[in-house]
């Protein structure tokens, strides 16, 4: 009987210490643009598209960060965020695209 007593409660906090943990997991996985690259790398690889792509529509920028790219990029700097560096591919691509777009723009009359 007393290895009963002893069980229960022991049972009732590793239980209990299970919902936390798989509560703060599901916080943070809602919000895609906290998730650390270290996070994001373990992930399902049918996630992390998702995630991408989520984070790609927030950021209201035409440019498409390629999925590779955040993975390594992620693969070695596993502290940043997905957003810093979705946010990173961005500012690359607009600096290499504007002289394009100054180039191609029609001569004023």
């Amino acid at each position: 009987m007393n290895k009963h007593l002893f069980v229960l409660p022991l049972a009732a906090a590793t239980l209990a210490l299970s919902v936390a943990s798989t509560a703060a997991l599901a916080a943070d996985q809602a919000k895609p643009e906290t998730i650390t690259c270290e996070e994001f790398l373990t992930l399902d690889d049918d996630v992390q598209p998702g995630v991408v792509y989520w984070l790609n529509g927030k950021s209201g920028e035409e440019y498409d960060t390629p999925v590779t790219y955040v993975i390594t990029e992620c693969q070695q700097e596993k502290q940043a965020t997905v957003w810093q560096t979705v946010k990173q591919y961005i500012e690359k691509m607009k600096q290499h695209m504007e002289p394009t777009k100054k180039a191609a723009a029609p001569a004023k009359p």
